[in-house]
């Protein structure tokens, strides 16, 4: 390990003076991947930042523009993948700024890469399995890394894979990347659901910047509603809306009398929990709350896939993840007076713990020995260059990250023994605001809190709230 990092820190001064033209031989010089895309006459993504509305929350960006292009994807110096000249249907592929509070805040954009053609960007071996056309690149951290692993560690249904690459565009370097696999549908990799039949939401606290949302009848209000990951929201039919919001109402019913069993995949639901605990996750809010059903058979249970979004981890010392306490999902499956939920929370953590976190230090270790570890982190030295910020090394980070583990399992077993003495503590959370609502010709009928709006007895069909096209029951 000791030459990785003299190595390191005797490239150092040289990358430190390097200038935007020597970017490229750097990163040439390296282990990893590099992306270069060229965008049709070097036209740059760019988008509109848009704030929440009065009584909702959060920060995101609108009007992302698809910008056509090609992708050549190179490692030491040979060419894995041209996508060609940017053809529609044919070749080529868009790129567009991707993300809410990531793309608002940063100035290193994250961006969504849509190919013309299917293809394994992570050349895995078995194109007729892993190809497909969707595809992501999200900003690099230690905290990704964690997440995936522990999502991986825990066996949920969908365990996202990735690369670390080098990214240039229109011959600008733009820093080091995740390049990733997108949470959507595929019945061979990614969200197992039947093309047809098969369904992909997400209880969104951006339902506000979306075209196409529904309300349910107990846990939608201002800050949540549901969107559509699969299908796409312009292909949902009103049959599919009608379908897919009746299941999850069945499903927030269940919750609540505790008939929930026969509607959820209550070990995807409990993973999924005990995933964002041992991370000690803060957002409650944007944690990215997917839920996925097969098909439209009543054999078919509604399931959590995956874990996503990690950017708010190791904030909770010492507490539960604010999902625990404030999601009223978690709230109402950890009260119910049926305790399936809890005992398969508390059994999947004395299955895991004893081995879960020791292999997560065994990630780390052995991954600190590897020459793409000594290659990310001089990566990062031209990404902190380039985007002019000072920052750990990805070392120093994984030293936290593990240390994290060590006093997080600590505290873990004594509060896993707190639930299954009762002795936990679960907060609520209220949620008021009136909201206009037109039918799809523009006529004001009421106003009500979201939460209500499904008994307020109008006729079924779309309507317009919010200036947002949604379904009502």
């Amino acid at each position: 390990m000791k030459w990785l990092y003299i190595y390191i820190l005797f490239l150092t001064p040289f990358i430190c003076k390097a200038q935007a033209a020597d970017y490229q031989q750097v990163a040439e010089g390296l282990v990893l991947p590099i992306l270069y895309i060229n965008t049709v006459n070097a036209e740059e993504p760019t988008c509109d930042y848009v704030v929440h509305p009065e009584g909702s929350m959060g920060k995101s960006i609108t009007n992302a523009t698809k910008v056509p292009g090609r992708l050549i994807i190179k490692k030491e110096h040979k060419t894995l993948y041209d996508s060609g000249n940017y053809q529609k249907g044919v070749s080529g592929l868009t790129i567009k700024i991707r993300g809410n509070t990531s793309a608002y805040y940063n100035p290193k954009k994250p961006y969504k890469l849509k190919l013309q053609k299917k293809q394994d960007l992570l050349f895995r071996g078995n194109e007729n399995v892993y190809q497909d056309k969707n595809w992501l690149l999200i900003p690099l951290s230690i905290f990704p890394l964690a997440g995936f692993k522990i999502n991986e560690l825990l066996g949920m249904p969908y365990v996202p894979q990735s690369s670390h690459v080098n990214v240039f565009i229109n011959g600008d370097y733009r820093g080091i990347y995740f390049l990733m696999e997108s949470v959507q549908q595929n019945a061979q990799c990614r969200v197992r659901i039947n093309k047809d039949s098969g369904y992909l939401v997400e209880r969104d606290p951006y339902w506000w910047n979306e075209d196409l949302y529904f309300t349910t009848s107990v846990y939608s209000g201002p800050s949540y509603c549901y969107t559509f990951k699969y299908p796409d929201s312009e292909d949902v039919t009103t049959w599919q809306m009608q379908y897919i919001q009746g299941a999850i109402n069945q499903m927030e019913s269940s919750l609540q009398d505790g008939t929930y069993p026969d509607y959820i995949d209550v070990e995807s639901f409990a993973k999924w929990l005990l995933g964002h605990d041992i991370l000690g996750t803060q957002d409650s809010g944007g944690a990215n709350m997917y839920f996925a059903k097969y098909d439209e058979t009543s054999a078919s249970k509604i399931f959590m896939p995956c874990l996503w979004d990690f950017d708010s981890m190791t904030r909770m010392g010492d507490a539960w993840a604010k999902i625990h306490t404030e999601q009223g999902y978690f709230q109402q499956l950890l009260n119910a007076s049926n305790s399936t939920f809890t005992n398969s929370y508390c059994s999947l953590w004395h299955q895991l713990s004893n081995t879960l976190f020791s292999e997560m230090d065994n990630y780390f270790e052995q991954f600190e020995q590897t020459e793409e570890w000594a290659a990310i982190e001089q990566s990062l030295l031209l990404d902190q260059q380039r985007w002019n910020y000072t920052d750990c090394t990805l070392a120093e980070d994984a030293s936290f990250v593990r240390q994290w583990f060590v006093d997080r399992k600590v505290w873990m077993d004594e509060a896993i023994e707190g639930i299954e003495t009762g002795l936990q503590d679960i907060n609520t959370v209220s949620e008021t605001a009136e909201t206009p609502i037109y039918t799809i010709n523009g006529v004001l009928v009421g106003t009500s809190h979201l939460r209500n709006v499904q008994q307020m007895n109008l006729p079924q069909g779309f309507y317009i709230v919010g200036k947002k096209k949604v379904w009502i029951q």
